[in-house]
């Protein structure tokens, strides 16, 4: 059997630059969570989790209109990425030995991307595995239990890929979207323009 891979979507943001809620946007024929959702539905990923602000109940029912399963994020736990990241791992299915972390604000990851990192995933089950296109690093990262179950309060993401060198690994894609975000309004055009592309 394969090793089992949660998805979790940090979702529970402010949208502070972007000045309005990002990730109900329109993005081709989808919204920016629903894009990103549509990604992680690739071979090898288990289930889809989107950890969400208790009371951001519009970005819940998106998420659940994509078939994915909502996580409220915990009470007491710290409002940035890996608070959500924590409250979405003490949700996901016992079984999963690989969590693969994509920031709902990266629509544009291709599901081909995912299912390179779930693939090397089976191969390489105690990595951590970075996409990597023209020499860069981005976005989803896949971490294994035995690294993300360390995420304490007070670390970041970031931490554990440095205090865990030895175990990261990049996986080559053919991907531009593992770099783009939606801050700011700017950045939506940007990523309308590109999706436009893609669907063309």
């Amino acid at each position: 059997m394969p090793p089992v891979i949660s998805a979790l979507v940090p979702a529970a943001g402010a949208s502070r630059r972007m000045g309005r809620p990002k990730l109900l946007l329109p993005l081709g024929d989808r919204t920016v969570l629903g894009y990103c959702l549509d990604a992680l539905a690739a071979p090898g990923v288990a289930e889809r989790l989107v950890v969400a602000a208790p009371a951001d109940a519009a970005v819940q029912a998106e998420a659940e209109a994509c078939g994915a399963r909502v996580v409220m994020r915990l009470p007491g736990e710290t409002p940035d990425m890996a608070g959500s990241v924590r409250s979405g791992f003490r949700a996901a299915a016992a079984a999963a030995a690989g969590f693969l972390v994509l920031p709902a604000d990266h629509p544009l990851v291709r599901r081909q991307t995912v299912a390179a990192l779930a693939a090397a995933f089976q191969a390489a089950p105690s990595a951590i595995l970075l996409p990597r296109y023209r020499g860069r690093r981005g976005h989803p990262a896949l971490f294994p239990r035995a690294v993300l179950e360390t995420l304490a309060p007070g670390l970041t993401l970031r931490d554990l890929l440095r205090r865990h060198a030895a175990l990261v690994r990049e996986v080559p894609v053919t991907d531009p979207g593992i770099f783009l975000d939606i801050d700011t309004p700017a950045d939506y055009r940007r990523c309308l323009g590109l999706a436009a592309l893609e669907e063309g």
